[in-house]
């Protein structure tokens, strides 16, 4: 497994009220932020629990390294983040935006203690099978010996390539009521756009953070070559 790129997004969930959105929108406390995290963009989005201030365009530098910020939410009850780096950088983030805005807002909110803290980790990713690897006998021999058939044209050879395998992820509250509902997200594995199915590059989506993404896609790996080894 080689990753090329890898794309954390964060979401911590906080009390109500947590942060005053209004604030945001005031000259200084959105000059800090923008000369900071050096965002080129602000903009602010209705929603039915009240409007979102969004950052766009920002970086965050730490060490001599600088990790692109592709935008950053933040509503009365919610921070959200969607970072180029692993989940220890995006945490980090986390801690720095924490010490800014109980700086500059006058309600000093500790953002520090969130009641939920939900991720999902995209990457570009080479992988040692293709997605073909991933397919039932049955439904192989499906496409071998029924479909082929079925999508024959004249003067032209069928190929026929899995592009892409999903599996949705929903959370059911283990008691009622529940202070958070989370959404429904999906683990999946598409060919990356642009590459042929046989590099075996692929675009992942995984609701975890980035240390689990890695081992999940490895222990795929081991799964697969152990059926390989078992079938031979």
């Amino acid at each position: 497994m080689k990753t090329r790129q890898i794309t954390v997004s964060q979401t911590r969930i906080y009390s109500a009220d947590t942060i005053a959105v209004a604030t945001l929108t005031t000259k200084g406390v959105a000059d800090r932020l923008k000369e900071q995290f050096s965002f080129q963009n602000q903009a602010i989005l209705p929603s039915g629990q009240g409007p979102i201030v969004v950052f766009a365009a920002g970086a965050f530098t730490e060490q001599g390294s600088t990790y692109p910020i592709s935008a950053l939410q933040l509503g009365a009850r919610h921070v959200g983040l969607q970072i180029e780096a692993r989940s220890d950088v995006a945490d980090r983030f986390f801690t720095a935006l924490a010490v800014l805005l109980g700086d500059v807002l006058p309600s000093k909110p500790d953002l520090t203690k969130s009641i939920h803290k939900t991720e999902n980790t995209t990457s570009v990713t080479d992988l040692d099978f293709g997605l073909d690897m991933l397919l039932s006998p049955g439904f192989r021999e499906f496409l071998e010996q029924r479909a082929v058939e079925a999508f024959r044209q004249p003067d032209h050879r069928v190929i026929l390539h899995p592009v892409q395998l999903a599996v949705q992820v929903s959370w059911v509250p283990a008691a009622e009521p529940s202070l958070v509902k989370l959404t429904e997200k999906s683990l999946r594995l598409e060919v990356r756009q642009g590459t042929r199915p046989e590099e075996r590059v692929f675009f992942v989506s995984c609701p975890t953070d980035s240390a689990t993404h890695d081992e999940l896609l490895l222990a795929l790996e081991d799964t697969l070559r152990g059926h390989v080894r078992s079938t031979s």
